[in-house]
C-alpha cells in the first residue's frame, strides 16, 4: 500500500511552519554559541593583554 500524500494545503502550511521555526531556532542557537565563543576569546585576549602576555604561551 502507498502512502497518502496530504492534499490539504493546511496541513502543508502547517508542516512548512513547523520546519521554519526549527531552522529558524537551530540558526539561534549557532548565532548564541559563536557570541560566545567570541566573547570569551575578547575576555581572554584582555586578560592576557593586561598580565602582559600574548597569550597562553608566555610573555614576548
Amino acid at each position: 500500500m502507498t502512502a497518502q500524500l496530504p492534499n490539504d494545503l493546511e496541513t502543508i502550511r502547517q508542516r512548512e511552519n513547523r520546519l521554519l521555526l526549527r531552522v529558524t531556532a537551530a540558526l539561534g542557537c549557532v548565532l548564541l554559541l559563536c557570541l560566545l565563543a567570541a566573547a570569551i576569546t575578547v575576555g581572554l585576549a584582555l586578560i592576557w593583554s593586561l598580565q602582559g602576555t600574548l597569550g597562553p604561551g608566555g610573555a614576548f
